[in-house]
């Protein structure tokens, strides 16, 4: 299968001195409308409302998840592309785990929040955020500097953080949040690398 997701002309060696550094970096409006579309399509049916509160972190909206290995061709591209570009210019200690958990998320206005938090230790390498439709605002904290960084997510965004343990055994996720939705419903799709698996607990 042959998608075009807009990556070829990224500045792949920026991304991974942005994700050493203050541990974020974003290409704006960077997967075409026609791979949006197949990405949103892909979701599984099972949507579920998201819980209140989880680990001290407030959140509202709706997801479904689905293990990498087993999920749309057109996800697995995504996630091996953006894997195999960020790890070919990374120079780092180890090896760019794999993604294993794809996660759709949706919301309407006053949802499609969380507030700042780190994404936990079960998080490794790094989590790709695909703005699949809508805009709403999202905030970052660099980790070398404590700087904010906030600007508004629209149709087609790339957002990578860092995970946990890479490019170094010690690293970890920046502190960052979303705001609510002001207008309108928003979606988008998440992808982790889970250290115990698809399904594995996050916080352990």
């Amino acid at each position: 299968m042959s998608v075009a997701f807009g990556l070829d002309d990224l500045d792949w060696a920026a991304a991974a001195v942005a994700l050493r550094g203050g541990g974020w970096w974003l290409a704006r409006a960077v997967i075409p409308h026609s791979a949006l579309a197949e990405l949103a399509d892909a979701a599984p049916s099972d949507w579920r409302r998201l819980p209140e509160e989880e680990a001290g972190v407030r959140q509202a909206g709706w997801s479904v998840h689905a293990d990498v290995s087993e999920a749309a061709p057109v996800v697995q591209a995504l996630a091996s592309s953006i894997r195999a570009r960020l790890d070919g210019a990374a120079s780092a200690e180890s090896e760019l785990p794999t993604f294993n958990h794809a996660q759709w998320g949706r919301g309407q206005a006053g949802e499609g929040f969380i507030t700042p938090h780190r994404d936990p230790p079960g998080a490794a390498g790094v989590i790709a955020i695909v703005t699949l439709h809508g805009t709403t605002t999202f905030r970052a904290w660099d980790e070398d500097t404590a700087a904010e960084h906030e600007w508004q997510t629209e149709t087609g965004d790339l957002v990578i953080l860092r995970g946990h343990g890479w490019p170094t055994s010690n690293s970890r996720c920046p502190r960052h949040q979303v705001e609510p939705i002001v207008d309108g419903t928003r979606a988008i799709l998440t992808l982790r690398h889970n250290r115990l698996g698809f399904g594995g607990n996050y916080f352990t």
